[in-house]
């Protein structure tokens, strides 16, 4: 079964480069389980590193995605450039991609109904997505950033430094952890999301590590829940 089908989100392709993408628009669209409470909001979901095999069917984007569609919520995955049928040249260090979440931004704007955004990010997903809120128009068109696994330990940091001092928004944001993760020590992250302004909020995942391999459903609650 293809993912679209699978989870009732449909292909789409925006931006400049050309990106892959599944998007579910719950704002014309009946959901048996809260009748579209939630369908103004769209949230988008980024993927892991696509230099280490990170694309939007990773099991965590999947995991996330169905479960807040299911909720309702509109909802967008895509493909960063150079990945899947994008269009383009992914980066190590991810500073191209950013563009990509801006473009995605962007789309799910256009779409009538819309009235918030939220930015779900995963791994190098969620670094490159925070690092947006340093440009204030882009910052200003998103109400929260969740984001799972960041990536601030020791070693990441030679990869993703650049986008830590751009993490400067006032705008919610929820981080999520597992104790085990093979990347970022739990205090390591607390520290740095003590440093942030604004409402932040770290949460763990007891013995999970960074991939979430059977525990995607735990991260969606939390997430959901929030």
């Amino acid at each position: 079964m293809a993912p679209g089908s699978l989870f009732r989100d449909n292909p789409v392709v925006f931006g400049t480069p050309k990106l892959e993408g599944y998007f579910y628009d719950s704002t014309h669209t009946s959901n048996e389980s809260n009748n579209n409470a939630n369908g103004s909001t769209a949230c988008i979901v980024m993927h892991p590193h696509p230099k280490l095999g990170g694309d939007c069917n990773n099991n965590v984007v999947m995991g996330v995605s169905s479960a807040l569609i299911r909720e309702g919520y509109s909802t967008l995955r895509f493909n960063f450039r150079g990945v899947g049928a994008s269009r383009g040249s992914s980066s190590w260090k991810g500073v191209s991609e950013r563009e990509d979440v801006k473009n995605a931004i962007e789309f799910v704007k256009t779409f009538d109904g819309i009235e918030k955004v939220v930015i779900v990010g995963y791994s190098f997903g969620s670094a490159v997505s925070l690092a947006i809120s340093s440009d204030p128009k882009y910052d200003d068109m998103v109400d929260a950033y969740v984001l799972i696994g960041y990536p601030r330990g020791f070693w990441a940091s030679f990869m993703f430094a650049s986008h830590y001092n751009l993490a400067n928004t006032s705008k919610p944001k929820y981080f999520i952890l597992g104790t085990q993760d093979n990347f970022t020590g739990v205090d390591k992250l607390r520290k740095f999301v003590d440093g942030l302004p604004g409402p932040t909020e770290l949460a763990v995942v007891e013995g999970a590590d960074h991939f979430f391999f059977s525990r995607e459903m735990e991260v969606a609650q939390l997430l959901i829940s929030w």
